[in-house]
């Protein structure tokens, strides 16, 4: 990777929708090279995947929050599975530190909060941090 490839990335992370022409013109190459480009990137697997933003409020998703979970070693894999299958999980790290995971999580609003808690507890102890604004990230 060079720095051409680290502007397009750049480029690629605030909109992954942008054209490759449009690239082109940002940072100097024709639409062909861009193109050749990200397709490397795609297939030595810089690139995993192009996401989709979405608004959450439109979903009726009326809180996002941090859970952390000290987990019972015991139960780590049938937590990995339950939580595979949560809906309201939109992501799951396994971290170092007193807490073995953090979830960030979707839900409508305090009651749905109150039951997801409520069905991660069983697993582990939990402490909750509600997300005001995400000031930072693409």
């Amino acid at each position: 990777m060079d720095s051409i490839d680290k502007k397009i990335l750049a480029f690629l992370q605030s909109d992954g929708r942008v054209s490759y022409s449009t690239l082109g013109k940002e940072i100097g190459l024709t639409s062909t090279s861009i193109s050749q480009r990200v397709q490397k990137m795609v297939d030595t697997g810089v690139i995993k995947g192009f996401g989709v933003q979405l608004d959450h409020t439109k979903l009726g998703i009326g809180i996002q929050a941090l859970i952390s979970v000290k987990l019972n070693f015991t139960r780590i894999e049938s937590f990995y599975s339950a939580m595979k299958t949560f809906e309201e999980v939109e992501f799951g790290y396994r971290v170092t530190g007193e807490d073995c995971m953090v979830l960030k999580v979707n839900l409508r609003d305090n009651t749905h909060l109150l039951d997801f808690i409520n069905r991660v507890s069983t697993f582990g102890l939990t402490e909750t941090k509600v997300i005001i604004e995400q000031v930072i990230g693409r």
